[in-house]
């Protein structure tokens, strides 16, 4: 696999990592590392003995240095006015049901394709009408739902810059979310534990804003001193 071990590197400064009553120990623990890695890039490589550890496995702990090249989008950004279903009432989603059900009926059913039992069916004509079905009902769905619930509003406004507040109680909370998609949404790790730690902060911030979007932002504490 042309991997090679950091604890051979000679930036290595691996005592131990377990240890049995503090009596026998060794180095059970690894990181494996292209060779090209491991030739260039190793800046240090050590153990992390902290004292309020109460593990017998110490953190084995790697710096590398390797340039990244990253890609900006200086393109407008896409905001896409859609349904807003949490803004959505009783009437809405009545309407919503009423449009559905009213347009799903003119939409002709493709009985050869509906009637064919053949679970190996390779008819080619099947198939197209088949897709164009769904296709009309994806339609009809997306056209009641347009016409019938309200519509999410723009963060930006018309003049391209951010409504007021919004970098301050939301992008700011978002931050720990973006870099957990960034790094391929962890389960377990420093990125994943932040990212948990802040999410209730973030959706309770959008929660805040949308809400008072409408009236003209205020933050929490302007908010509270107009009574």
């Amino acid at each position: 696999m042309n991997l090679s071990a950091v604890c051979n590197h000679p930036m290595s400064n691996i005592d131990f990592i377990y240890s049995f009553n503090m009596e026998r120990f060794s180095v059970i623990d690894h990181f494996m590392v292209p060779s090209y890695v491991f030739a260039s890039h190793v800046k240090a490589v050590t153990t992390l003995h902290d004292v309020d550890n109460l593990s017998d496995h110490d953190p084995l702990s790697m710096q590398i240095g390797l340039l990244v090249r990253t890609f900006v989008l200086t393109g407008p950004k896409n905001n896409k006015i859609k349904p807003a279903w949490y803004k959505a009432n009783r009437a809405d989603i009545l309407k919503y049901k009423n449009h559905l059900q009213s347009h799903l009926h003119d939409i002709s059913d493709p009985t050869s394709v509906l009637s064919c039992h053949n679970v190996k069916c390779c008819n080619e004509e099947h198939a197209s009408l088949l897709k164009q079905y769904i296709s009309d009902i994806m339609r009809v769905c997306t056209e009641a739902a347009n016409s019938t619930i309200p519509q999410t509003n723009r963060n930006v406004s018309h003049s391209g810059h951010r409504t007021r507040g919004w970098e301050e109680h939301v992008a700011r909370v978002h931050f720990w979310h973006n870099m957990w998609v960034e790094c391929a949404r962890p389960r377990t790790g420093v990125v994943a534990d932040c990212m948990r730690r802040t999410r209730s902060a973030y959706h309770y911030a959008i929660r805040y804003f949308r809400r008072n979007e409408q009236e003209g932002w205020l933050s929490p504490t302007e908010r509270a001193s107009a009574g």
